[in-house]
């Protein structure tokens, strides 16, 4: 009975609440002349959640403010001669009426474009209308239009016109004929080509490290992307706060082929270079967890990054150190020292660990990222089998795609991680192993202004080459937790000796979806529904997947959602408590 209360809680509550019947019509809207098919538009158009009028006064200033908003609006979308009267309509009370005659559907009859500059040294654009998006018999809706003077601007800089500006444009209209004719007037100026490029003095940070940041060689010709992607190599490196690249005004030179070259110049504010964080997480089978972080940056004067952290946890305490070298072989090779030592006490196994590590990261784009990492591991492992000191040796492969808006809250887009480690073990136990793990994220906003997020997670992994007993408990498959299966106990899912105590696996598969629903800048709610199974096959498989549901409230702040979730299992063990608890810092996944 107690299950099938929280079953419809969860129901109750995953249901979106801010959808009431269609509201009443608080204004009347007669299409006299034009087109009638607009007459459901403008009505959405007024879909005002108004109390009735009181006096016909009152009425007649709701029927002028209409005339406003539908004039504006019709004249948005193209109706450039539309014509509204306000009224009352005191037959059926005191209803305002807006009487509209909607005008024809103005379309483009020619597009021009002249290049006003005289002539210079520099090569001129040849074809500058190849830019446009908009043709004759287009529809002349003015934001289209606008947006095309834009988009001929931004083709002139990519093509090298970096000085590139618009004069003022000519709108001719023929009301009879319902038609409006454009010209364009611009300015291209040079073409330019890139020179030296100077960091302002005073920078503690290396020259040479900054010039691996440059995207481009003296002489490319100017392209606005280029100067995008140097903003975006500055900004990866995490040591500015803000930044400025500016193309000098004034030329240092001109080309045999009278193309003019101007320098580049470089203005950078560098971030506190010590930084101090904290994170705490609690849930009610893992307990309490507090995280402290100590940052040093740019401590070589190379661009690295120093971070010492803590964890204090009810199932683990622990100390870790990262170094990370950025560009050190090149722009986008990244090298990673790291080593960590604590100890895990789980209800699946206790360890004492030193582990040593260093990766390469490869960075092909923003969005793809390759790396190879070596590591060694040195544990004490007390498991429900035996006690043993091992010793492993292991390489990694690892690709990550992230095509997502947001690192911790994503609202549309995916990402891929897939790595591989093969690794051998020795000391008290011998054993070689390749693990590969794969997880895949979705997100898919939709609704009224995308207030609703569709997320779903796959996650699976296996190992060939050992039996799980005679792998180490860091590379076995656990399941169940806030950061996998939701509803069920840290680990709890997945192979149990006759005590119940955890044994691991060789193979993992884990589902989640979510369904999130902002409700306001600052408020949102989750429903969500996972599903995970951990075998001995090195196989996963679906067969003995366990479920879990709950509901979720999130709290957006600036550097993400805090995050509450309250789930219940479907198929418990004996011993598996009802209802979960979990706190955290960002989505789920």
């Amino acid at each position: 009975m107690t299950r099938k209360i929280i079953l419809l809680l969860i129901l109750a509550f995953t249901i979106p609440t801010g959808y009431a019947q269609s509201k009443p019509r608080k204004i009347d809207i007669v299409i006299t002349n034009g087109d009638p098919a607009m007459e459901g538009t403008l009505r959405s158009e007024l879909d005002l959640d108004l109390p009735p009028a009181e006096t016909r006064f009152q009425a007649l200033q709701r029927a002028r403010n209409a005339e406003d908003r539908l004039s504006d609006y019709l004249n948005s979308v193209g109706y450039l001669d539309a014509f509204i009267r306000p009224g009352v309509d005191d037959e059926t009370g005191l209803v305002p009426r807006v009487e509209v005659d909607t005008g024809p559907l103005f379309r483009i009859s020619a597009i021009k474009v002249f290049l006003d500059d005289p002539e210079q040294t520099s090569k001129r654009p040849e074809q500058p209308e190849s830019h446009l998006s908009l043709k004759e018999g287009d529809a002349a809706i003015p934001s289209k239009v606008l947006a095309n003077e834009q988009r001929v601007l931004a083709g002139l800089k990519a093509e090298g016109y970096a000085f590139a500006s618009s004069n003022e444009r000519q709108v001719y209209g023929d009301a009879e004929a319902g038609t409006i004719e454009v010209e364009y007037h611009f300015n291209a100026g040079p073409r330019v080509v890139l020179g030296e490029t100077h960091f302002e003095d005073g920078q503690r940070t290396r020259k040479r490290f900054l010039e691996r940041l440059v995207p481009y060689e003296k002489g490319d010709l100017y392209d606005p992307e280029i100067i995008s992607d140097f903003q975006s190599n500055l900004t990866s490196a995490q040591l500015f706060g803000s930044m400025s690249i500016v193309v000098d005004e004034a030329a240092a030179g001109v080309t045999p082929e009278g193309d003019e070259i101007h320098d580049v110049n470089v203005t950078l504010s560098e971030r506190a270079r010590h930084t101090i964080a904290t994170g705490v997480s609690f849930s009610t089978s893992e307990g309490v967890g507090l995280t402290v972080s100590w940052t040093k940056r740019n401590a070589s004067r190379r661009g690295d990054v120093l971070e010492l952290s803590t964890t204090i946890a009810s199932l683990e305490r622990s100390a870790d150190a990262k170094w990370r070298f950025p560009n050190l072989f090149g722009y986008g090779r990244d090298v990673t020292l790291n080593s960590a030592l604590g100890r895990d006490e789980t209800d699946a196994y206790d360890r004492n660990f030193l582990n040593f590590g260093a990766t390469l990261e490869l960075r092909q784009s923003p969005e793809l990222t390759y790396a190879l990492g070596a590591a060694s591991e040195f544990s004490q492992e007390t498991d429900a089998v035996e006690e043993r000191d091992l010793q492993v040796l292991s390489i990694s492969g690892a690709v990550r795609i992230d095509q997502s808006d947001n690192l911790l809250d994503p609202t549309e887009g995916w990402r891929a991680d897939i790595r591989t480690e093969p690794g051998i073990v020795t000391g008290d136990g011998s054993a070689n192993f390749v693990l590969t793990s794969a997880d895949f994220r979705g997100y898919v906003p939709f609704g009224r202004e995308d207030r609703f997020v569709a997320a779903g997670r796959l996650r699976t992994g296996f190992v060939i080459g050992a039996d799980a007993v005679e792998l180490p408990t860091s590379r076995r498959f656990y399941s169940g937790g806030g950061g996998s299966a939701r509803g069920y106990a840290y680990q709890s899912i997945g192979p149990q000796d006759a005590d119940g105590q955890a044994l691991g696996g060789r193979s993992l598969l884990e589902t989640s979806m979510e369904l999130r629903y902002r409700y306001s800048n600052t408020l949102g709610f989750v429903g969500f529904l996972d599903a995970a199974s951990v075998t001995k096959s090195s196989y996963p498989s679906a067969d003995e997947l366990r479920y879990g549901a709950g509901i979720g409230v999130r709290y957006y702040t600036s550097i993400g959602p805090f995050r509450v979730d309250i789930a219940t299992p479907f198929d418990p063990r004996e011993g598996d408590d009802p209802v979960q608890v979990y706190i955290s810092l960002g989505q789920a996944f």
